[in-house]
């Protein structure tokens, strides 16, 4: 998708809730907290995982799939990626077990 302000490509849509460009400057992104604005989940265009999480209505294992993604080459690296995995594992398993697979 096309970016409105840069013209470039790295535009990204997520339902109607978030958008972003990844090249563009986010003018608040250099004012990050380890609490409430962490830098490994801020990077690439601002859009933190908890904002997505929340605005796609996921829940608690669907979210923990997100976050741990988003966040693993900035902070848990593989180990991360593996809790990813034991998430979308159960995920996998709960759909299969209510015949959605």
């Amino acid at each position: 998708m096309t970016c409105p302000e840069c013209g470039g490509n790295n535009y990204v849509k997520h339902g109607d809730e978030i958008k972003a460009c990844n090249a563009c400057p986010t003018p608040d992104i250099d004012e990050f907290d380890p609490i409430s604005r962490p830098r490994h989940y801020v990077k690439g265009g601002g859009i933190e995982p908890l904002d997505f999480i929340t605005s796609r209505g996921l829940d608690f294992v669907e979210g923990n799939i997100i976050k741990y993604v988003v966040r693993y080459q900035e902070k848990g690296g593989t180990v991360d990626l593996e809790k990813a995995r034991f998430y979308l594992d159960r995920l996998i398993k709960k759909e299969l077990e209510q015949g959605n697979g």
